[in-house]
């Protein structure tokens, strides 16, 4: 399949310094990657994705802090006969103290967080993947849609010339009075007509360059030459083979088998709550002291440090049994889950038969319209020939110009709509991100 339509997905780099510039579908993609707004965004996502993915985020290990407390106590002992220090009384206090504490298991919950952080980036990257999917699958429609403007305004303004020469020759022949005023009328009706449609054209054709323009993220009115075709020379598709490709490599089905998987493991984290949990504690903190009687000009300095460490070994007996409602709505949602897989493959299976059926059509449709296009070219050069005759009339002449006109116009839709159906197929079969990532990854791993 490769040897087909998009093995143009190789990349180039091309710069936009200048209008008019040649764009291979390839540079497109590339400076689409580079550019496009939510590429970008979904390549900030990964890289948030990435960072919380680490097993210090996990709780493996154990986590220092450090407290500080100040104290100052007044004490009148004025009329206490039992005290030893009578009178009035000062005691500042400074007390610093750095604390520790680890879990050394909890079910194993670390584990099971670990596995959900890289299961959460997996997730992350599968829906990025999925936007840069149909981003490019976008820009290629946008791109050919730009072709298949270009190649009608092409057809309409060779058209259009006829009909001005018709037009200037038989004014000249008019103002002797060797011509037939409806031939004038006739030609004139018929190049206002074409000037009209071409105008029409034109803004279409602006307007998707617009298009194009703004998924790659470069200024709208940027202009460019356009070097790849719309191509007539497609492979043959068989079932079996394309079926298997979609299974390995479509992105909306890999990303759900990545949501089953993330379930997975939010009910094993549900799970651990049905554990004990042991942790170790430890802290140190010294105690600074200023003691003065107010009758004394002289204070006391006292220090002391007092150490402390120990295991905690919790269990949760009883708790209205939520940890167990929380691991069955777990499983509950991964039998959920698991049917909207097989949802998934039976409906992506109906969409490439389906798909299938309509390129074969179009391919059959696209070579019908192409021979009936070489006729009525034939019939057109044949009947300007037999008008320049006087065979037939003008209004012969315009009725073989407008079948010529729709007959190839309808060509050039058949073969867009041939290249539009192999590229659905392409993607569905997950051939898009294939191409891309073999040649140069979207995001960093």
């Amino acid at each position: 399949m490769k040897k087909g339509l998009l093995i143009i997905l190789i990349f180039g780099f091309i710069g936009l310094s200048k209008a008019q510039e040649p764009l291979s579908m390839g540079d497109a993609i590339q400076i689409c990657l580079q550019n496009n707004f939510d590429i970008r965004i979904e390549a900030k996502n990964i890289e948030a994705a990435q960072l919380n993915n680490k097993w210090s985020e996990a709780g493996l290990f154990p986590t220092f802090y450090f407290n500080l407390s100040n104290n100052y106590t007044i004490m009148d002992n004025t009329e206490n006969p039992f005290t030893f220090q009578p009178g009035v009384t000062s005691n500042i206090g400074l007390t610093p103290s750095i604390n520790m504490d680890w879990t050394l298991f909890a079910g194993l919950k670390v584990i099971r967080n670990k596995e959900r952080l890289v299961r959460l980036e997996n997730q992350t990257r599968g829906n990025a993947m999925l936007v840069v999917e149909n981003t490019i699958f976008n820009l290629m429609r946008a791109y050919y849609q730009v072709v298949l403007n270009k190649m009608k305004i092409r057809l309409l303004s060779e058209v259009l010339d006829f009909s001005k020469e018709k037009v200037a020759y038989y004014r000249v022949k008019s103002e002797i009075g060797t011509a037939n005023s409806i031939d004038v009328l006739q030609f004139e009706s018929q190049m206002y007509t074409d000037s009209m449609n071409l105008e029409l054209l034109k803004l279409n054709y602006r307007n998707s360059i617009r298009n194009l323009n703004m998924l790659m993220n470069v200024p709208v009115d940027t202009t460019f030459t356009l070097t790849d075709s719309l191509s007539k020379l497609l492979p043959d598709v068989q079932y079996e083979a394309m079926a298997e490709l979609m299974k390995s490599s479509n992105q909306n089905l890999k990303n759900q088998y990545i949501n089953l998987e993330l379930q997975q493991t939010n009910t094993k984290l549900q799970g651990s709550g049905l554990y004990p949990t042991l942790s170790f504690s430890a802290s140190a903190s010294p105690n600074f002291g200023w003691f003065r009687s107010m009758n004394v000009d002289s204070a006391l300095f006292t220090q002391s440090i007092n150490y402390n460490f120990g295991f905690n070994l919790r269990y949760t007996i009883f708790n209205n049994w939520k940890t167990k409602r929380a691991f069955k709505v777990g499983k509950i949602q991964e039998e959920i889950l698991q049917m909207r897989v097989e949802d998934m493959e039976v409906e992506l299976d109906n969409n490439l038969k389906n798909q299938l059926d309509s390129y074969n059509q179009r391919r059959h449709l696209e070579q019908l319209s192409f021979q009936n296009a070489e006729f009525s070219k034939k019939i057109w050069e044949l009947g300007k020939e037999q008008y320049s005759r006087g065979i037939i009339s003008s209004i012969d002449l315009t009725t073989l110009h407008n079948s010529y006109l729709n007959t190839l116009v309808n060509y050039y839709d058949n073969l867009y709509n041939l290249v539009d159906a192999y590229t659905e197929l392409y993607k569905l079969t997950g051939g898009i991100l294939r191409a891309v990532e073999e040649e140069k990854p979207v995001f960093d791993k």
